[in-house]
């Protein structure tokens, strides 16, 4: 008989933000490694953030439920920004742990259904929003062993959230809460892993790394290398990641190369007139193009076929060495150099290890101008190539390795 999961996703295809590829990969290869998988994910409103396409990489057996959530969706476009500020913040006061746990709490319920129909092995709660951990609840009531995966910092909050102390004070309780009740912890990088470990030294006997990675089956085969100088960004832009410091470094390294022509691609939504903004630097209007939203596919052509990669993360961010964002796996499995605006910690870590990419103080305008400068002295002369090696580490079928591990421990499964 195979083994049994479910796992409990909010972000899961169709839904097309970064945090539905993890558990979209890891349910690909755990299936392939045997494993009998149910989802339990969100129906949520947000209509112009699915592709549909993404849902033809998962194997047709492989049943999923949607539980609705109406919290989960974007702003309405004609809402004021102070209107969207005032309602986010709000929610972010009233709502614990997150604004997600309307939907965690209607996603435990139908868990009860779910794990008495098919009677599941072990549980995957994959977090954030960290509200789906009460599904926890639910498995351990009816003897089901479940592992806490961690793909962000829950104390050390990325997008600040956690606004009173008491509020922080209540993450850390939560954090406890789960590495206790949970039978094992997994986690996308190491350095996370510690800083969870330093709050929790009793339970690191049940951390485990499962790194997040890319996965070459989903990248479209046929992509050709573009024959100008390009540069592209694929993510959402907003708060402190700004496209400001690029166009910043695009016009440093103008100076330094006058006769040099670049294209600069932004893939995503962004609270920032790009456009705008790159004139405000003296950069030439048809250097800029802003698409504002594409599917994985799409944008995943456009990334193979710059020349690089740019990648912002601020040191005003609570979590910056915690946590990497989704996009950079993408970005290593797009096999292109990466250039990355960001401070000391886990994405400059994985960044200087690929050999074949640059990480610049996000605040070095000139330090990024240089590391373009050698990326168009590599692109004229023919020279630009990567560490596919070193890239193929982050393939995410060894992680879902080390995670079938992880899952047949809990469960007490034999081979």
């Amino acid at each position: 008989m195979k083994p049994r999961l479910l796992l409990v996703a909010y972000y899961f295809p169709p839904h097309n933000f970064v945090g539905a590829y993890r558990p979209l990969r890891l349910a690909r290869y755990l299936h392939r490694r045997g494993w009998e998988i149910t989802v339990l994910s969100a129906r949520g409103p947000e209509k112009r953030r699915r592709d549909p396409q993404l849902l033809s990489f998962l194997s047709e057996d492989v049943r999923v439920f949607r539980v609705p959530s109406p919290e989960g969706g974007e702003p309405n476009a004609g809402r004021t920004a102070i209107f969207k500020k005032f309602i986010r913040e709000t929610l972010n006061l009233l709502m614990f742990p997150d604004k997600k746990v309307v939907w965690a709490l209607r996603a435990a319920r139908a868990s009860v259904a779910i794990i008495n129909r098919f009677k599941p092995d072990v549980v995957l709660i994959t977090a954030p929003p960290y509200s789906a951990l009460i599904t926890g609840l639910v498995a351990t009531r009816y003897g089901v062993p479940w592992v806490a995966d961690f793909r962000d910092a829950w104390v050390r909050d990325a997008l600040g959230a956690y606004r009173t102390p008491i509020h922080r004070k209540l993450a850390v309780e939560g954090e406890r809460w789960a590495v206790r009740r949970a039978a094992a912890c997994t986690f996308v990088n190491r350095r996370l892993m510690h800083d969870v470990m330093e709050r929790n030294p009793m339970e690191a006997h049940k951390f485990v790394l499962v790194r997040n990675g890319f996965d070459p089956e989903m990248l479209p085969q046929d992509v050709h290398l573009s024959k100008d100088f390009t540069i592209s960004y694929i993510g959402t832009l907003y708060g402190h990641r700004k496209p400001h410091i690029l166009l910043r470094g695009i016009a440093e390294f103008r100076k330094m190369v006058p006769d040099a022509e670049i294209k600069l691609i932004f893939v995503g939504r962004s609270e920032f007139d790009i456009v705008g903004a790159a004139v405000e630097f003296g950069l030439p209007v048809d250097w800029v193009r802003h698409i504002d939203f594409l599917g994985y596919s799409e944008a995943a052509r456009i990334g193979m076929a710059s020349t690089a990669l740019w990648l912002i993360v601020s040191p005003k961010e609570k979590a910056a060495p915690l946590t990497a964002p989704g996009k950079l796996y993408d970005y290593i499995g797009f096999m292109r150099p990466i250039i990355a605006s960001v401070p000391d910690g886990i994405v400059a870590e994985l960044v200087s290890s690929l050999d074949d990419s640059f990480v610049v103080d996000p605040n070095d305008a000139h330090g990024l101008a240089g590391a373009i400068a050698e990326l168009y002295r590599r692109f004229q002369s023919g020279q630009i190539t990567v560490n596919r090696e070193a890239r193929m580490e982050y393939h995410i079928a060894k992680s879902a390795a080390v995670l079938d591990e992880v899952l047949r421990r809990t469960a007490r499964l034999r081979r």
